[in-house]
């Protein structure tokens, strides 16, 4: 091994240890640690043989030749997609779960082994993705920083879109996708999530894989979606914008980096991991569907756009602007030059009344998870363009605008919009180095997102929007100005340089930041629940948004409160003062200033987090508490 190899291995290594570091890592004890490394290690298995199993068939019969060298690559994110999509349709055509998992992993197995043959033999290139495989482990190893920092497995960040996902995944395992469960922790699939079935059936088959649950589950695959996604963007780096293997790597890692590329992950925005790690291939077969008229990238665009349209509808228009711009920008210099379109027939794409055989059912059994996300892709358009429409409902748990240089890789808001204006400059030139139709394309996702950030911070309760869009926007304009930047000789690789340590620092903050959602007293709940009579029911005299998790812990029995969470999307416990039994939390523990009023005698269970008494029998009014949860219509 070379000094020069060497050193390429090091650096990265010690970077990452060094945000290990500065997650506090190092303080939790050495068994605490192994314990949430077996999670992390049997969860990514089962993810990556699943992702591998069910992607290598259509890979291998879809990607175009000049693409082989990656094929690894590709398979692991086209398995991730197919696998969701393939367990939807199984799980809407009424297959149970296990048996539905079966078939797929079947599936997969049985299209791998005709597409091998039908290939001519042969195993993905290994030569060609060995560094970006390597970058791609370290840097989902950054996002699982919070994850060992907390000791245990457990959901990290603050964001109680963990609860719906991991609730989500766990009805789906036992349920069918639009019916009632009350023995389920979450008892029904969201309305308003009605649309991402295919992530959450992922989640549920890669829990059952490795035997964990899904709240310990879900850390881990997200930070596996998220190496992907960074696959992606080397892909992106390297195939649209012409960058040599070293400058691909450097962009795909700062793109990691970023503190809001890492908010996204950890936080944890599960929906919103899925639609980052499709945005970047989607890109890149939109570009060859575009130029070569390649009828299986056409293909997997399609599986990536759905996916992206089903689990994140906001961002499906990313792409789709960018397909728009290339083929208009490319039939005109087509038109120009006097070369044929080179377009399909319609009558070959529908290929007469023998394609009914599969496109009715596919349809049937795609049809309410793709009205609930043509109708979220609705509802934004009307508020969107209708500046004196509130946006104050969509804002969700991000109260504020977050600071803007957090987007950007930068670790301070000092002059921040400088470097994000040499950025764009430096992508602006970059663009003009690439083929038209492809400059254009991504320009123009470019410049009206970039734009739309800027509208969307004018609009009182923006900032949800805002953060969308630059949760996107962003990291192309980053991966842009990097390969720029490692064609401008000794200055730019001077730049880059300042710019990789830059990222490192905007990564400490955001590693820093992030803590975890769920407490193992917050765990033990399951085990009070179970020691209780099969009858009994429990009224929650705790904070408000601890009631997803403590009601998810307590799913066992009947629940109720005094102050039920209002004003989100999430479910609330119905509301009721007499139970058989009361929680308590530290905040209502001071209210009371000790024991409930309601309280019979001292707590029956206590930990430093939770004290569960009985209630008098005395207490006056009817018994409402429900194993049953009301949401939000």
């Amino acid at each position: 091994m070379s000094p020069r190899t060497a050193l390429a291995i090091a650096a990265p290594a010690v970077l990452a240890l060094l945000l290990a570091g500065w997650g506090g890592v190092h303080t939790i004890a050495v068994e605490d640690i192994l314990d949430s490394l077996q999670a992390v290690l049997r969860a990514a298995i089962a993810a990556l043989l699943l992702f591998v199993v069910c992607g290598f068939g259509l890979t291998r019969l879809l990607l175009p030749a000049h693409a082989r060298r990656f094929e690894l690559l590709w398979l692991l994110a086209v398995g991730a997609c197919a696998s969701g999509v393939a367990m939807t349709l199984l799980g809407f055509a009424y297959v149970p779960f296990k048996l539905s998992l079966a078939l797929t992993l079947a599936g997969g197995v049985a299209l791998g082994a005709y597409a091998h043959r039908r290939s001519g033999g042969g195993r993905p290139p290994i030569g060609f993705v060995r560094w970006p495989l390597y970058i791609a482990a370290l840097l989902a190893a950054v996002a699982l920083i919070p994850y060992f920092a907390a000791g245990f497995p457990t959901v990290t960040g603050e964001g109680s879109d963990a609860y719906h996902a991991v609730g989500a995944a766990e009805f789906l395992q036992h349920s069918y996708p639009t019916a009632v469960d009350a023995d389920a922790p979450l008892d029904q699939m969201p309305v308003r999530w009605g649309s991402k079935h295919a992530i959450y059936y992922v989640l549920g088959a890669v829990a059952m894989l490795s035997g964990l649950e899904p709240y310990e589950t879900l850390a881990p695959l997200a930070a596996v979606i998220f190496g992907i996604a960074i696959l992606g963007f080397f892909l992106l780096a390297r195939e649209l914008l012409q960058a040599s293997r070293t400058a691909a790597l450097v962009a795909a890692g700062v793109v990691g980096l970023d503190a809001m590329v890492l908010h996204t992950v950890v936080h944890p925005y599960f929906n919103q991991t899925w639609g980052f790690v499709a945005f970047p291939f989607s890109l890149v077969v939109a570009w060859w569907s575009v130029r070569d008229r390649h009828r299986g990238a056409m293909v997997l665009l399609a599986l990536f756009m759905l996916v992206e349209g089903l689990a994140y509808p906001l961002a499906l228009p990313i792409p789709l602007l960018a397909i728009v711009a290339m083929l208009v920008y490319d039939l005109r210099d087509r038109r120009r030059r006097g070369v044929p379109s080179a377009l399909p027939p319609l009558r070959e794409l529908w290929n007469g009344g023998r394609a009914l055989i599969w496109i009715v059912p596919l349809a049937v059994l795609l049809a309410i998870p793709v009205a609930a996300a043509a109708g979220k892709m609705w509802d934004a358009f009307v508020l969107v363009v209708d500046p004196n429409a509130s946006l104050e409902k969509w804002a969700g748990d991000i109260f504020k605008f977050i600071p803007a240089y957090r987007f950007f890789a930068l670790p301070t808001e000092t002059l921040w919009f400088v470097p994000v204006a040499i950025m764009i400059g430096l992508a602006a030139w970059l663009l003009t180095k690439l083929p038209r139709p492809l400059a254009w394309g991504l320009g123009t996702v470019l410049v009206l997102f970039l734009a739309a950030a800027v509208y969307f911070r004018q609009r009182l309760h923006g900032q949800y929007f805002e953060f969308k869009t630059l949760a996107f926007a962003a990291p192309l304009l980053i991966a842009c100005a990097v390969v720029a930047l490692s064609r401008l000789g000794r200055v730019g690789i001077a730049v880059l340089v300042a710019l990789v340590v830059s990222a490192e620092l905007s990564a400490r903050q955001e590693i820093r930041a992030r803590g975890h959602q769920l407490s193992e007293d917050q765990l033990e709940l399951r085990e009070w629940a179970a020691a209780l009579p099969a009858d009994a029911s429990i009224r929650l005299d705790i904070w408000a948004p601890r009631q997803l998790w403590g009601s998810y812990m307590l799913a066992q029995r009947r629940l109720c409160t005094l102050r039920p969470l209002t004003g989100t999307d999430y479910p609330q416990v119905v509301r009721s003062r007499k139970a058989d039994y009361i929680l308590v939390d530290p905040l209502a523990a001071r209210y009371y200033r000790g024991r409930p009023f309601d309280a019979a005698g001292g707590p029956i269970r206590s930990n430093d987090e939770y004290k569960l008494y009985r209630m008098k029998p005395s207490v006056p009014g009817p018994e409402n508490c429900s194993r049953r949860m009301l949401f939000p219509q």
